[in-house]
């Protein structure tokens, strides 16, 4: 979707295409827009995830994921644990950074 897509240049500006130095740096084994999608359409028919849904993601990483499923379905609340402690500063930073700048995100937080 154009919102998902919209996120995904804000994370990429930020820390990368793929995770932060990705190659040889803190971030490993992550899943690229493309396929994190299927897993969450895949979530949508099959377990009904939506507006009305918690997501959780053990070993988050970035938090791309955590991000994705509050644009896309835009689950009510989306919870990431990293134990790493720069995959977790670095999750912080895309978080800053999509707030700051991602249009979808913005207007879904605003209070009523």
């Amino acid at each position: 979707s154009k919102e998902v897509n919209e996120l995904y240049k804000v994370i990429q500006k930020t820390t990368g295409i793929l995770g932060g130095n990705a190659n040889g740096g803190a971030i490993y084994g992550e899943m690229t827009k493309s396929s994190f999608q299927r897993v969450v359409d895949a979530l949508i028919e099959k377990t009904d995830l939506g507006t009305d849904s918690c997501f959780l993601d053990i070993g988050a990483g970035l938090g791309k994921p955590n991000m994705h499923v509050a644009v896309e379905p835009g689950v009510q609340v989306s919870v990431g644990v990293e134990i790493m402690p720069v995959r977790w500063q670095l999750s912080l930073i895309n978080l800053r950074e999509t707030l700051a700048n991602c249009k979808t995100l913005k207007e879904r937080l605003k209070p009523n």
